[in-house]
């Protein structure tokens, strides 16, 4: 077996490892990179049959996970290139689609479960489910040609999965001859040997943010971090207040259909639907969306009668809906996200914060070890 790291080996993101066998071929994520402004196929890697399905020994692209900078370009793959993943990151991929542009939707899927082998060719693929902020996401082994192949993916090990990882530590595959291993953290001045904040020690302090609150607390993160949506809404409710989704977020939800999770019902989970929101789905004519939440649906003027009621999904789009409430004396942003974004010369929630005498508070943990 023989393998190629086409990206990621000198930047963080856009990952993609090649690996051949009796003269067929993988690929292990097809990531957008980090500072690409977008997709697009100029940036996909020299292998043949990759874009034109010209090359019937390339048998697939496997994927960790669903974060762009693993499978932005997966979008570009001939039909005749099959792309795997887990059963439920193709549920989470196809149930974004109608709120998130240039969602990158390959044209032939195949899914794969936990720890259940299968063939590509010469290839023999077992994925094992990781901890990481990507909902469902694996570490892969490849055996081919007498040798074993350990891909590790993004993983961590301070989330609420960690178990998988410290299991996967304890009883590792036997006789690797090879580890391709994850190191986003490993250049962080203070991140080597220091363990990184907890999901459950995350929750505390939110909880207590939000209990120091005075009025309206807003959260901002992403949607598709499940485990970031499970530390939020827990701290809601030992706090004492009810959150408000997104419809983007109640619809990942109900079409994960996991007993585990909360979903939209009930006086402590409403649905508020924003602007952008809005106009997408009267523009694509998708009211279904909306209907099924017409019993959990929140408007700003409930909302705006006893702000201090509320933990409230935000994100920068939603600005002018909050601009709308009457008031806004004393609310809270808790930020969620890479610390990082907030300085991209784009992002104006920073000013947005200081007009409004917003408090803006970090509370994050990172998605990798």
């Amino acid at each position: 077996m023989r393998l190629r790291i086409h990206r990621g080996s000198h930047e963080i993101g856009g990952n993609c490892v090649e690996l051949e066998s009796r003269g067929q071929s993988i690929l292990l994520d097809l990531g957008l990179p980090l500072d690409a402004a977008e997709a697009d196929p100029s940036l996909l890697p020299h292998v043949p049959g990759l874009i034109d399905g010209s090359n019937p020994d390339l048998l697939g692209v496997v994927l960790s996970h669903i974060h762009g900078d693993h499978n932005g370009l997966t979008g570009f793959v001939h039909s005749s290139v099959p792309v795997f993943m887990g059963a439920r990151a193709q549920t989470l991929l196809m149930a974004s689609r109608p709120f998130v542009r240039n969602v990158p939707v390959p044209l032939t899927v195949r899914t794969y479960e936990n720890q259940v082998p299968f063939a590509l060719g010469p290839f023999q693929i077992t994925p094992f489910l990781t901890d990481h902020s990507a909902f469902d996401a694996y570490s892969l082994l490849v055996e081919a040609g007498g040798k074993r192949v350990f891909y590790s993916g993004d993983l961590r090990a301070h989330g609420r999965k960690a178990r998988l990882v410290a299991n996967l530590i304890a009883n590792p595959p036997p006789a690797i001859d090879l580890l391709l291993l994850e190191g986003t953290t490993l250049s962080r001045a203070d991140g080597f040997g220091n363990a990184s904040e907890t999901e459950q020690q995350l929750e505390g302090r939110i909880v207590e943010c939000i209990k120091g609150a005075r009025g309206l607390v807003l959260a901002a993160f992403s949607p598709q971090n499940i485990d970031r949506f499970v530390t939020i809404f827990r701290a809601t409710k030992r706090a004492g207040r009810a959150f408000v989704a997104d419809v983007y977020l109640a619809h990942l939800l109900d079409e994960l259909d996991l007993p585990s999770l909360p979903r939209a019902k009930g006086a402590t989970f409403r649905v508020y639907l924003p602007d952008t929101q809005k106009r997408r789905i009267m523009a694509d004519k998708i009211f279904d969306l909306t209907l099924r939440y017409r019993t959990s649906r929140i408007y700003s003027d409930e909302i705006a009668t006893d702000p201090r009621r509320w933990v409230m999904l935000f994100r920068d789009s939603m600005t002018r809906d909050i601009d709308r409430l009457v008031s806004l004396k004393g609310t809270t942003l808790i930020y969620s996200l890479w610390p990082g974004y907030l300085d991209r010369a784009d992002s104006r929630l920073r000013s947005w914060c200081k007009a409004h005498n917003i408090k803006l508070t970090m509370c994050h943990t990172s998605g990798h070890a």
